[in-house]
């Protein structure tokens, strides 16, 4: 798989959205199990996410090397939302259209600089994917240490 060798940036021109609202439960006709589908309006940022992607030539990329996501959601309301949710959306579809291979620590080793806007006019997601050269961190301290430590 790729690595990330230099910073890339693009921005998706549609409303910001954050797939933990209005989940929709559905029940397994055949095993009545229940099970979670994202919301309408997550579905159509997805399915708006596309073009803007494949045009950044960022489809299908797959990264797996370490790297710090920022990014800007500019949303077109002053209504109170969750930073979390968005950046989870937004993980969720890089991996979705395989700009990044998995949104784990080891990949995506932080969120630095992320935040949220309001902009009526233009709501966006602007994205900059920048490599770092260490990985997702492991302790590996012994119990003795971690006592000296504290």
């Amino acid at each position: 798989m790729p690595e990330l060798k230099e910073p890339i940036s693009f921005t998706i021109d549609a409303h910001p959205v954050s797939k933990k609202n209005s989940q929709q439960i559905f029940q397994n006709p055949k095993t009545k199990r229940p099970f979670i589908v994202p919301s309408k309006p997550y579905k159509a940022y997805l399915k708006a996410a596309e073009p803007f992607i494949r045009e950044a030539r960022q489809f299908g990329r797959d990264y797996d090397s370490p790297m710090n996501i920022t990014a800007k959601f500019f949303v077109g309301s002053a209504r109170r939302c969750d930073l979390a949710n968005f950046i989870n959306a937004l993980a969720d579809v890089l991996v979705f259209y395989k700009v990044i291979h998995d949104d784990s620590y080891d990949i995506v080793v932080g969120w630095d600089g992320s935040r949220m806007a309001i902009d009526r006019v233009y709501p966006r997601t602007e994205i900059l994917m920048t490599p770092i050269e260490e990985r997702g961190y492991q302790l590996s301290l012994t119990e003795e240490q971690l006592q000296e430590e504290w």
